[in-house]
C-alpha cells in the first residue's frame, strides 16, 4: 500500500485507489481501525467517458446507483457498522492500493511543467487564496476528480482547506473576493439551473427557488475565472476529540421537524453541524433532547444561520456518549427526501 498521507489515515478531501482499481472519495473524519469510510466515485468501465493512463473510467453519481454496483459486483466494499447503525461504503485496509492526498496534488502540479487549463485554473485559484492569507501549503489542496487525474475539460474545481484557524481565515478572504467581484464572483441564475438539474445536486430535495436563495448566501460554491469551484472546510485530525465509538448512533426513524437554529459556527465544515431548539414534530417519531442537525454531505454546509427557522428532514438518530449521556440528532443527506431549507 503507497499511504501518501500527512495523516494516520486519510479524512474527508481524500481519495482511496483500491486493489482492483475503483477509486473512492473518503467521507467524514472518524472511521473503523480496520477500513476507510469511502464512498466509490469511479469504475474502470470500456464504455467509460473519462480516460487515463489508458484505463476509461465511468463515473458514479447517485447513493442508489454506488451501492447497486457494489451488491452486485464488489460486495466486499459495503459493511454494515455497529457504531453508525448504518449500511456503509468503505475499503478494507488491506483493499487500498493507493492513497491520493490533495495537499501533495497541489505541489505536484506547482512543481510540473505540463498542466492542462483546468489544472492551471485550480492552481491559480490557490495561489490568489494564499496571496491574501498566510495557510500552509500543506493546508490546503485539491480534491475531486483533478486529484485522481480524472477531469474534463469541463469539470469545476474541488479545493479542500485544513485545520479551523486556516478555514476562518480563507473563508473571510473569499468574502472579500466574492465582495470584489472580478476573478471570483457567485454563481448566476443560470449556472445555478445548471447545478440544480446536474446528477450532482438532483438527489437534494428542494425546490430551485430555494436552491437559488440559499446558494446565494454561500461562500463555499462560486466561480474562479469562469470556472465552477467547490470549497471544502476540513478540520484537522488532531482537532477532532471524539474517537470511533465514542458515540454510538442507533437510528430510530425518519423525521420531517421546525426548529430555530442556535448555532451555527459548525455550519461551514465538513461534515457540517447545527444547534437546534424549539424542536415541533411535523412527521415521524417524536423524541426529547433533539439538540442539533448534521450532514457529511457538502451540499448543506452554510445552509442555514443563527436565529433562523427550517424545515428539515433526515433520519432521527439516538446518540449514546460513552460516560451514559444521551442525546438526539437529525442526520440528513442519506436519502433523496432529505433536505434543510430556511424559512426565508
Amino acid at each position: 500500500m503507497k499511504l501518501k498521507s500527512n495523516f494516520p489515515h486519510p479524512i474527508e478531501g481524500y481519495y482511496i485507489e483500491s486493489s482492483d482499481g475503483l477509486i473512492f472519495a473518503t467521507k467524514g473524519l472518524i472511521h473503523p481501525p480496520e477500513r476507510i469510510i469511502a464512498f466509490v466515485r469511479y469504475v474502470p468501465h470500456t464504455l467509460g467517458k473519462r480516460k487515463r493512463e489508458g484505463v476509461r473510467y465511468k463515473r458514479v453519481y447517485n447513493f442508489e446507483e454506488q451501492y447497486k454496483l457494489l451488491k452486485e459486483k464488489y460486495p466486499q466494499y459495503l459493511f454494515f457498522d455497529q457504531v453508525f447503525d448504518s449500511l456503509l461504503q468503505g475499503v478494507p485496509n488491506e483493499n487500498i492500493k493507493f492513497i491520493y492526498n490533495p495537499c501533495y496534488k497541489l505541489r505536484e502540479l506547482q512543481r510540473s511543467e505540463k498542466v492542462d487549463l483546468v489544472e492551471a485554473n485550480a492552481v491559480e485559484f490557490i495561489k490568489l487564496l494564499r496571496e491574501n492569507c498566510k495557510v500552509r501549503p500543506k493546508d490546503i489542496g485539491i480534491s475531486g476528480s483533478i486529484l485522481v487525474g480524472l477531469h474534463t475539460q469541463n469539470s469545476d474545481t474541488d479545493i479542500v482547506v485544513y485545520g479551523s484557524k486556516n478555514c476562518l481565515v480563507v473563508r473571510d478572504v473569499l468574502l472579500d473576493l466574492l465582495k470584489n467581484g472580478k476573478s471570483v464572483r457567485r454563481l448566476n441564475k443560470q449556472e445555478l439551473r445548471k447545478l440544480y438539474t446536474s446528477r450532482r445536486v438532483v438527489d437534494t430535495g428542494i425546490k430551485f427557488k430555494e436552491f437559488v436563495k440559499h446558494e446565494q448566501r454561500k461562500v463555499i460554491q462560486g466561480s474562479f475565472k469562469n470556472r465552477e469551484y467547490f470549497m471544502r472546510f476540513i478540520k484537522h485530525h488532531f482537532e477532532i476529540k471524539e474517537k470511533y465509538g465514542d458515540k454510538i448512533y442507533r437510528n430510530i426513524g425518519h423525521a420531517k421537524i421546525r426548529a430555530t437554529i442556535t448555532e451555527d459556527k459548525e455550519s461551514i465544515f465538513t461534515p457540517c453541524k447545527y444547534g437546534i431548539s424549539n424542536v415541533h414534530f411535523i412527521e415521524g417519531p417524536k423524541v426529547n433532547n433533539l439538540i442539533e442537525i448534521t450532514s457529511y454531505r457538502g451540499r448543506f454546509c452554510e445552509q442555514a444561520k443563527e436565529d433562523e427557522v427550517v424545515i428539515a428532514s433526515g433520519k432521527l438518530e439516538k446518540v449514546f456518549l460513552r460516560n451514559g449521556e444521551i442525546y438526539h440528532r437529525l442526520l440528513i443527506g442519506n436519502l433523496p427526501s432529505d433536505f434543510l431549507v430556511v424559512k426565508l
